[in-house]
C-alpha cells in the first residue's frame, strides 16, 4: 500500500496539533448513524467496527483508525465518517481492541508498533470488496516530539 505525503496545514488559529485535537472534542458534537458490527480475529479476539453507509456495495471503502485512547465515537473519527459519507463512501470507524467500549478477551492490546489487527482487516476487505477501492486513513499512532 503507497504511503500519500500529506500536504495538510492545520488551523491558521492553532499552531500545534493538540489544539487541532481538544478544541473540537469539546465543541462539535455530531451523531452519526453508525451500524455495529463485531470482526472475529484469527486469534479468538474481535474488533468493534462501526459502519456508516454499508448499503453501497460497490462504493469506495475508507478504513478509520483513531489515534491512541480513542475511539469510533472521538468527535474527529465522526467528523471524518460524516465527510467521507457525503461524499459516497462506505465508512468503516474501527475500533482497536478494548476501544469500543467493551473489553476484548484476550490480554492483548494495541499500540503503535502492533499492524497484524490493521493488516487482517485491510486484506478482509479487499478481499471481500475487490471491486471496491479501499483506503485507510489513521490519527495520531506515531510518536509526537516533546
Amino acid at each position: 500500500m503507497p504511503f500519500l505525503e500529506s500536504k495538510f496545514k492545520g488551523n491558521l488559529f492553532s499552531k500545534n496539533g493538540h489544539w487541532e485535537t481538544i478544541v473540537p472534542a469539546l465543541f462539535r458534537k455530531l451523531n452519526i448513524p453508525y451500524q455495529r458490527e463485531r470482526f472475529i480475529l484469527p486469534d479468538g479476539d474481535f474488533l468493534d467496527l462501526d459502519i456508516l453507509n454499508q448499503e453501497k456495495m460497490d462504493a469506495p471503502i475508507v478504513l478509520l483508525f483513531h489515534g491512541l485512547e480513542g475511539s469510533s465515537n472521538s468527535q474527529y473519527m465522526k467528523g471524518f465518517s460524516r465527510l467521507f459519507h457525503e461524499a459516497g463512501m462506505r465508512c468503516i470507524a474501527v475500533n482497536f481492541r478494548s476501544c469500543s467500549g467493551e473489553l476484548n478477551n484476550k490480554l492483548i492490546s494495541y499500540h503503535s508498533g502492533a499492524t497484524q489487527d490493521i493488516h487482517t482487516l485491510i486484506t478482509h476487505f479487499a478481499n471481500k470488496y475487490p471491486n471496491s477501492l479501499l483506503h485507510a486513513m489513521g490519527f495520531s499512532l506515531e510518536e509526537m516530539p516533546c
